[in-house]
């Protein structure tokens, strides 16, 4: 092969890889749905404070960023309310959808902090 590589290696790259046709909106390969995303994670994640708080981090970013804002996970209050709402509600092992999600980012089930009226 021109590059170097043998027969072989590639095989067993092959073996060793599972490779997947990612088709938003489609049945033709495995489908991709953001809504997905919202499903509370396992009792074993949740217990698992690290991984836990990484797929959140994942999460909030990820929709963050389908809808064109790139934000801090420290910094943006965005970020952070996402953050605490789904934090919120997976650890009661509740499953959001969009609607609900929008519906908790407009009235937060949490104490309001440091706001002054």
């Amino acid at each position: 092969m021109k590059w170097g590589e043998d027969g072989k290696r590639i095989q067993r790259l092959r073996d060793s890889a599972d490779f997947v046709i990612y088709t938003p909106g489609s049945n033709a390969g495995l489908s991709i749905s953001i809504m997905k995303s919202f499903s509370a994670p396992s009792p074993q994640l949740r217990e698992d404070s690290e991984l836990f708080q990484e797929r959140i981090t994942t999460t909030v970013t990820s929709l963050l960023g389908l809808l064109g804002i790139d934000a801090d996970p420290i910094r943006s209050r965005e970020h952070i309310l996402i953050s605490t709402i789904l934090a919120d509600s997976w650890q009661r092992g509740e499953d959001l959808d969009l609607g609900k999600l929008i519906q908790l980012v407009q009235t937060p089930p949490l104490p309001a902090s440091g706001c002054s009226t």
